[in-house]
């Protein structure tokens, strides 16, 4: 690889679980494959001199009591955090502006905080508290720890790790001067869409981004915005199992659009692209934005960003 390349980002679902079936129920079992896990990491470490950032996913993060032949119902993310080296894997950033281009901030967001399906949020708190401890060095406190209703203590623990990633960004770009490229990355679309088939019928299937998570990307533009109102924004995510590129606009900044770039192509099965989505643009849930989506086909790839001039352009490989 490019050793001009400062880094490499990883967007989440960094291990996905195979399925077998139960010979005797014939239901599917998901199996944790640690050595894929391991040669996963390996690969990566052959380039040793470029960092990485890795940004977890909601099947790195959602508890499989299922695993067939390990207890552990984290497997998935506790093998991780114990691959990981701080000096290489430099998974704890929240932010990171580069040295050469001081014009350009990355935010990279735990953006499982704004899953959009409450049932798999509050799973999501199971498996957290490990990470946080290892990568940020923070634990619950005791009256999270003590409430003896699950549902209510997993609630809880995603309130409390969404309030410390928010408040930590957030200050940090109150202090950030001369921003003037925002990269916004997560695993969760704000916005995607995708087609499902269904009793032989092939649907539309949307997927998005919890209120709380896209409140919080308007927050960051509001920082930004009152003094410098031609920012480019982008945002990076997977999740969506396929390459799609989306200009996304906040009713509140009707004339400042955020291209989103979904790479869910990593290596998981693909999902079949939106028969048709050029027409008009799609309206979220919540009615405080719109997307547009400009182009989307499923293979398999990455994408590579590069600056030219005072803006950037992405390419996708596929492979």
């Amino acid at each position: 690889m490019d050793k001009s390349v400062p880094f490499i980002l990883t967007l989440g679902d960094n291990y996905y679980p195979d399925t077998k079936r139960d010979p005797d129920t014939n239901k599917k079992l998901k199996v944790f494959d640690k050595l894929s896990v391991q040669s996963m990491y390996e690969c990566l470490h052959n380039t040793a001199d470029i960092p990485k950032i890795m940004i977890m996913g909601n099947h790195d993060f959602k508890p499989e009591k299922s695993y067939v032949g390990f207890e552990d119902p984290c497997s998935s993310i506790n093998t991780q955090l114990s691959l990981i080296d701080n000096d290489e894997f430099v998974a704890n950033k929240l932010f990171y502006v580069n040295e050469d281009v001081p014009d350009t901030l990355f935010i990279f967001m735990n953006t499982n905080l704004y899953d959009d399906d409450e049932d798999d949020l509050i799973e999501y708190g199971e498996c957290m508290n490990e990470l946080y401890s290892k990568l940020f060095g923070i634990s619950l406190p005791k009256e999270i720890l003590s409430i003896e209703d699950k549902v209510i203590r997993r609630r809880e623990t995603i309130e409390f790790y969404r309030e410390f990633q928010e408040t930590q960004i957030k200050d940090f770009c109150k202090s950030s001067l001369g921003i003037e490229n925002i990269f916004f990355c997560g695993h969760h679309p704000m916005y995607g869409v995708k087609t499902k088939e269904k009793d032989g019928k092939f649907l539309l299937k949307k997927q998005q981004m919890n209120l709380n998570g896209l409140l919080f990307i308007q927050d960051i533009i509001d920082i930004f915005y009152p003094e410098n109102s031609q920012i480019k924004l982008y945002y990076l995510c997977a999740d969506v199992h396929l390459y799609q590129k989306s200009f996304i606009y906040f009713d509140k900044y009707p004339y400042l659009p955020i291209e989103q770039i979904i790479v869910g192509t990593g290596g998981a099965k693909l999902d079949k692209e939106p028969l048709k989505y050029a027409d008009e643009p799609f309206q979220d849930k919540y009615n405080i934005m719109t997307t547009q989506i400009i182009e989307s086909h499923s293979n398999h790839g990455f994408l590579l960003t590069k600056r030219i001039g005072p803006s950037y352009i992405s390419e996708f490989i596929s492979v």
